[in-house]
């Protein structure tokens, strides 16, 4: 059994390796994935603990990422920087979103540490 203490602990642990979000134009991640594939934006990551959930985001405003077809999002840890390519692929998604001039977005990640 792990108390409510314990999982509050794997959240703050997990989000402290976690601090950078990318955004991809190629093949989604699967589990063996350790990096986005064709990774074309790497941003710091903003946090958010819910509960047991915790939230990384990543916001483009209207001059970020224009004219790309985004199809994956990941968060980063283990000697991840704002370096395209670094560290290792820690959680990530399939996403689709042509992103233009006129519309700024939010993209996240949720990570749910559960008991029992």
């Amino acid at each position: 059994m792990i108390t409510d203490a314990g999982l509050a602990r794997v959240l703050a642990l997990i989000n402290q390796d976690l601090e950078f979000f990318g955004l991809g134009s190629g093949l989604p991640p699967d589990v063996s994935s350790e990096s986005l594939d064709q990774e074309v934006i790497r941003k710091a990551a903003a946090t958010t603990i819910d509960g047991e959930t915790l939230i990384k985001e990543v916001y483009l405003d209207e001059t970020e990422g224009n004219g790309i077809h985004l199809t994956s999002a990941g968060v980063f840890g283990d000697g991840a920087t704002a370096a395209l390519g670094t560290g290792k692929l820690f959680a990530g998604s399939e996403i689709d979103v042509d992103k233009d001039q006129y519309e700024s977005i939010t993209v996240s990640i949720e990570i749910t540490v559960e008991a029992g």
